[in-house]
């Protein structure tokens, strides 16, 4: 799995709910931002 997900092959929010239960903390670098991205997360 790469550490860069660019919602080709795997949709971000998909990734966000796999690993949030098992992290502290997270960081996310986007190009550019929707709100309805947000209502997903």
């Amino acid at each position: 799995m790469s550490d860069i997900v660019d919602n080709r092959r795997e949709k971000l929010v998909d990734t966000i709910k796999r690993i949030l239960d098992s992290t502290q903390s997270a960081r996310f670098a986007v190009g550019y931002f929707f709100v309805s991205g947000l209502t997903a997360v």
